[in-house]
């Protein structure tokens, strides 16, 4: 059972619909506890209310405006397979994305493309694949955004590994970030945000 007063300012902080605003006026319900809210509404047949109610209480909004809370751990997204695995502190969630990064950026490897500019002894320019992770020669390049699809001439070696590290970074950021668990001190509810 929850003892959480039902109040017109907590409702209009987690932007209820005034019609459900009015029904809890015409209920004469404002100030009365959640489950006495929640037992009129289903007596009622306010199903919608109910259900928008249960999903509010799972939001950082919620949590942050029913008073103090804390951070009660961590969780990370693996963007490959979309599961998430917990941490208890900071650090050990920081370093689980910098390893979720970098194996995003080899999981999409066949997204980048680096191409090298040889000349043949008449003079003709063909441009042949290298690998865009390793390449090391000093010479023209033409660098692939995955982003927009179209490649990019790059005059040196410092361009060209410059701008593939750009893409290989825009890809790292395409990560879920970290996320926080905030739990309500005085109440029994929690929520996930990101950091």
């Amino acid at each position: 059972m929850s003892n959480l007063i039902i109040t017109q300012s907590l409702l209009q902080t987690i932007n209820a619909c005034q019609e459900a605003q009015d029904y809890m006026t015409e209920k004469n319900l404002w100030g009365q506890t959640e489950d006495v809210v929640l037992a009129n509404m289903a007596e009622d047949g306010k199903i919608a209310y109910i259900q928008w109610w249960n999903g509010i209480v799972k939001t950082p909004l919620f949590v942050q405006t029913i008073g103090t809370y804390s951070v009660t751990g961590y969780r990370v997204q693996d963007p490959i397979t979309n599961q998430y695995q917990e941490f208890s502190t900071f650090n050990e969630a920081e370093a689980q994305l910098i390893t979720n990064k970098s194996a995003f950026i080899i999981y999409n490897k066949n997204r980048f493309s680096v191409n090298q500019d040889i000349e043949d002894a008449d003079g003709n320019t063909t441009w042949i694949p290298v690998d865009p992770f390793t390449f090391d020669v000093e010479d023209n390049y033409q660098v692939f955004n995955p982003f927009v699809g179209q490649y990019t001439f790059c005059a040196n070696l410092a361009e060209a590994k410059y701008l593939q590290s750009q893409y290989e970074q825009e890809m790292a950021n395409q990560v879920p970030p970290i996320q926080q668990r905030i739990t309500s001190n005085n109440y029994s509810y929690s929520a996930w945000e990101n950091v």
